[in-house]
């Protein structure tokens, strides 16, 4: 097929996916805290799949820029010798005496930037307020020690 339908269908393929993870999360959020109100389970369900969904996006941007880059080295080496010739690769010269190909630093920039963008795509914590009826099956799922009284 075309690219776009490839696309198209790599798109649907991860939607059908994160809805298949939501509903599973929806079930085992059921069995795990019964008689927690279908309100406070839907905005954990909420939350949970907007966080999901930015790391799955971050994870295909991530994605493919190891592909240009992948691309990108592939055509350099199948370029003829001539090519090379007129084309030579390009090496940044930090400064340092000895240099390899110049890819280690960038190799480590680039995980510690993905790094910190994981840690800001981590789950977040759901934050609703809880109504008067609610209180009560939330208070029975706290271990007795944890459990306030008020």
């Amino acid at each position: 097929g075309s690219p776009a339908t490839e696309n198209d269908y790599a798109s649907l393929a991860g939607e059908l996916q994160r809805a298949e993870r939501c509903v599973a999360r929806g079930q085992a959020l059921r069995h795990r805290l019964p008689g927690v109100s279908a309100r406070l389970l839907e905005e954990v369900l909420r939350v949970a799949a907007a966080d999901e969904e930015r790391r799955d996006e971050h994870n295909a941007t991530v994605a493919a820029k190891k592909n240009r880059a992948a691309a990108a080295a592939a055509a350099a080496a199948t370029r003829s010798p001539d090519a090379r010739a007129e084309h030579p690769p390009v090496v940044r010269d930090d400064g340092g005496g000895d240099r390899d190909d110049g890819g280690d630093d960038d190799e480590a920039e680039g995980r510690a930037e993905d790094e910190e963008a994981l840690e800001r795509l981590r789950s977040r914590p759901v934050e609703v307020s809880v109504l008067d009826g609610e209180r009560e099956p939330l208070a029975r799922l706290l271990p007795p020690d944890l459990e306030r009284r008020g």
